[in-house]
C-alpha cells in the first residue's frame, strides 16, 4: 500500500443554504484549517498515511471539528462544489494585503470559488511518476464522473453536473503530458519565467506531479478533478480506486499513453491531450452519462463502461493489497447516480434548489447511495 494523504476544500454558512465568508473566522479558532484566497472556501489536509483506517479518522476527525465548531455558533457546513444558491458574485479577500491572492482575484474573480478533494499518492521515482501523470490524465474524467456534485450555480440549474469544473480556470493553457522528469521541470520553469504561471502551486490541471519541493523533488501525485465528495465511503473508494491503479501502472512499464498503438506518433501527444480535455468537459457536462474516447484504442466508448472496466481492473491488485473492500461504494454511485444526479433527480420531482441544499445540510453529509447500500 501507498502513502496517501487528501485535502478538502468545503463550504460554511447558513443552515438555509447561503454560503458566507467565514474563513478567517474558523481558521483564527481551529489548528489545521487555512484560507484559500475568498473567504468562502475553508480547507484542510490529512497527514500522509498507508492504512484506511487512518486516513478515514483523520477525514471524519477534520469534518466533525469543523462540523461542531459551526453548529455551537449557527453555522453549517454547506455541500456541493458550486455556489448553489444566489450569492454575492464580488471577490471576498480572506487575506488582504496577499499577492498572490490579489492576483487570483484579478485574473479569475470568483470563478475559482469551488469546493473540491485533492488526492495525494506517494510515488518515489520522479519519471515513475510522470509516466503516472500521463495515464491518470488521461483517465481522471472518470474520476469526475463519480464525484460530480455541482449542477447548480447562482439559483439556476447550469445543465452540467460538475458546473466547478466547467468554469474552473485550467491554468497553464495546453499543459502537456511530459516525456519525463526534466522535461517537467524545463517547462515549469519556462512557463513561470513568461509569467503564466505565478509559482510552483500556479499549475491548475486535472492531475499534477506535486512535493514539498516540486522541481527540487517530486514526491506525490496529486488527482485535483474532483468534485466536493460528502459521502465518506465514496470518498473512500474513489481513493481506493486511484491508489489500486497507481498500483497498475507501477508494476506495468508498459502502460503509457506516449506509446499507444492508434494514431500517427509525430502528433499522439497533442491529440491525447485533445482527448482528455475534450474527455473532462464530456465527464462535467454529463458525469456517469458520457461518451468517453479510450486512450489506448482512440475508439468512442462510455464514462460508465470505461469506469466498469476500471474498477474490474482495479480489484484484484485492491485485493491482493487488503483494501478491496473499499472499492464497493462505487458499485452504488454506477447504480444510484452520484450527487449531481440525484439533486437533479429531486429538482426534477418539485423541489426548489434551495430545498434540496438544505435537506442535504439536515442529512448532515450523510449520502443517499450508502443509505440504500445499507437497506
Amino acid at each position: 500500500m501507498l502513502l496517501k494523504g487528501i485535502e478538502e476544500e468545503v463550504y460554511a454558512g447558513t443552515p438555509d443554504g447561503d454560503i458566507l465568508g467565514l474563513s478567517p473566522r474558523v481558521t483564527s479558532a481551529l489548528d489545521g484549517f487555512v484560507c484559500e484566497p475568498d473567504a468562502r472556501n475553508l480547507e484542510y489536509t490529512t497527514s500522509p498515511a498507508t492504512e484506511y483506517s487512518s486516513v478515514q479518522a483523520q477525514l471524519q476527525e477534520r469534518r466533525d471539528t469543523l462540523a461542531r465548531y459551526l453548529a455551537e455558533n449557527g453555522y453549517a457546513l454547506i455541500p456541493g462544489s458550486c455556489m448553489s444558491l444566489e450569492h454575492d458574485r464580488a471577490f471576498q479577500h480572506s487575506t488582504p494585503g496577499n499577492p498572490y491572492h490579489a492576483r487570483i482575484r484579478e485574473l479569475y474573480g470568483t470563478d475559482v470559488v469551488t469546493t473540491s478533494c485533492h488526492i495525494n499518492i506517494n510515488i518515489e521515482d520522479p519519471d515513475e511518476m510522470i509516466r503516472a501523470y500521463r495515464i491518470i490524465r488521461m483517465e481522471a474524467p472518470l474520476f469526475l464522473a463519480l464525484s460530480a456534485s455541482s449542477p447548480f450555480l447562482n439559483g439556476k440549474v447550469t445543465g452540467s453536473h460538475s458546473t466547478r469544473w466547467q468554469i474552473f480556470p485550467k491554468t497553464p493553457k495546453n499543459v502537456p503530458l511530459f516525456t519525463g522528469y526534466s522535461h517537467y521541470c524545463d517547462w515549469m520553469q519556462k512557463k513561470m519565467c513568461t509569467g503564466e504561471m505565478y509559482n510552483v502551486r500556479h499549475l491548475w490541471v486535472s492531475v499534477r506531479p506535486n512535493g514539498v519541493q516540486p522541481l527540487e523533488k517530486l514526491e506525490r501525485l496529486e488527482l485535483r478533478v474532483c468534485d466536493q465528495i460528502d459521502d465518506l465511503a465514496v470518498m473512500l473508494g474513489v481513493i481506493a480506486l486511484l491508489e489500486a491503479r497507481v498500483l497498475q501502472i507501477l508494476e506495468d512499464p508498459s502502460l503509457d499513453p506516449l506509446k499507444v498503438s492508434w494514431g500517427n506518433a509525430a502528433n499522439r501527444e497533442s491529440a491525447l491531450v485533445g482527448m482528455s480535455e475534450g474527455n473532462e468537459m464530456a465527464a462535467a457536462l454529463n458525469s456517469l452519462d458520457a461518451g468517453f474516447h479510450d486512450w489506448r484504442t482512440g475508439e468512442q466508448s462510455t464514462v460508465r463502461r470505461q469506469l466498469e472496466m476500471l474498477i474490474d481492473g482495479a480489484t484484484p491488485v485492491a485485493e491482493a493489497a487488503g483494501f478491496a473492500e473499499r472499492l464497493q461504494p462505487l458499485q452504488c454511485v454506477l447504480k444510484n447516480g452520484n450527487v449531481a444526479q440525484r439533486w437533479l433527480r429531486q429538482y426534477r420531482a418539485g423541489k426548489t434548489i434551495r430545498d434540496i441544499i438544505k435537506q442535504a445540510i439536515q442529512r448532515k453529509f450523510t449520502c443517499a447511495v450508502e443509505q440504500k447500500c445499507m437497506m
